[in-house]
């Protein structure tokens, strides 16, 4: 399964797409101001031990559907699957 590696300071519009996922997020993420991160239905994002989801003033856009759901959780899961 591919994934993309993800963390650090995001300073500009991103989007994480559902078929570049799972995101595994293994250092803070920190959405800083100004910045948009949106987040695709159907995307899978594993967050690492104690890795923070920060939002600095900036904005995050994720609206999955009951089809699509955007699944955010511990990277304990992925290593389960």
């Amino acid at each position: 399964m591919a994934q993309t590696q993800a963390g650090g300071a995001i300073t500009s519009d991103t989007v994480w797409h559902a078929a570049q996922s799972p995101y595994v997020v293994n250092t803070d993420i920190q959405v800083q101001s100004g910045a948009t991160l949106t987040i695709e239905a159907g995307t899978t994002v594993y967050m690492g031990a104690d890795t923070r989801f920060i939002v600095q003033a900036g904005t995050v856009k994720a609206i999955g559907t009951a089809q699509s759901p955007i699944l955010i959780t511990s990277q304990k899961l992925q290593n389960n699957q």
